[in-house]
């Protein structure tokens, strides 16, 4: 009797750990992406349905969930996932086939999802995103920072080989849009009140750096996948690596409208063109 008492408070344990559970899908879609001169070039995207759309899915839960989140790929060629922090090792998924990943949280935090087979080409044509922890917040906000370069989008999908040495990107996005594009974005654009707190949730899914810097405002780091260290820092501006995911907490002190940008002068151009789209987004406070 001991034994099975035992037995059921492990049973419980486990029930109680792992609470209450959240079962998301993504797809995996091909497709294209216009730049910010309206050329358009092959890429790929995690969507919330089988339909590509450039409104990539960002994946949701609150601490107390477990997420089951399952990827199909809708492409005809084979494809690679991996979810960081997940207890489901990466996989390879075939066309028209799809596989399920486990995801325990531990507070609030951004976990990396990409496609890893031919890394960095996949990556690159814009299979990378988010599974976001959240926290208490008025409201949240994402951000998905990429680099693009044309030419080895096209060249890509001719099949030919790249010197991944020689990229030198000349377009730039955040959630594939461009300034003033991503002003339509009500999940990027941050709005509020002064004295709200407001989550900005970004991530890096490209192959270059990025460095994004705030106007009229300092904002304290909540999470930092690279640098746990600097959570609590009160910055202006916040350098992500590829792969790097962070949390910032912005609570405005005084109206007004402010721009944040890529502090990377190049990163506000557009095929070469100064202030031709790029990194750059607004900030309108009440």
């Amino acid at each position: 009797m001991k034994q099975l008492f035992i037995l059921l408070g492990i049973v419980l344990l486990s029930f109680v750990s792992r609470g209450q559970e959240s079962a998301q899908t993504i797809h995996l879609n091909p497709g294209m992406l216009t730049v910010s001169d309206g050329t358009d070039v092959p890429y790929f995207a995690f969507n919330w349905t089988n339909e590509f759309s450039l409104d990539v899915a960002t994946v949701a839960i609150s601490p107390s969930e477990t997420l089951l989140l399952t990827v199909v790929n809708n492409d005809d060629s084979e494809h690679g996932f991996t979810l960081d922090g997940s207890s489901t090792a990466p996989q390879i998924i075939a066309p028209a086939d799809s596989a399920t990943f486990e995801l325990v949280p531990s507070g609030q935090s951004i976990h990396y999802f990409f496609d890893h087979s031919d890394s960095p080409t996949n990556k690159y044509l814009g299979l990378g995103g988010m599974v976001v922890v959240t926290g208490e917040s008025d409201a949240n906000f994402y951000w998905n920072l990429r680099t693009h370069e044309a030419a080895v989008n096209v060249a890509l999908d001719a099949g030919e080989t790249i010197d991944w040495s020689a990229y030198y990107p000349d377009y730039y996005t955040i959630n594939n849009l461009s300034f003033p594009a991503i002003s339509t974005d009500p999940m990027a654009n941050l709005t509020g009140e002064v004295g709200d707190v407001l989550h900005i949730y970004m991530i890096n899914t490209g192959i270059s750096m990025h460095s994004m810097h705030f106007h009229g405002y300092h904002c304290t780091i909540l999470h930092s996948s690279r640098s746990p260290q600097s959570v609590s820092w009160s910055k202006d501006t916040f350098p992500l690596w590829p792969g790097d995911g962070m949390i910032i907490e912005l609570v405005p002190n005084q109206p007004g409208i402010y721009p944040v940008h890529d502090h990377n002068l190049t990163a506000v151009s557009g095929g070469g063109i100064y202030l031709n789209g790029g990194a750059l987004i607004m900030i309108d406070i009440q």
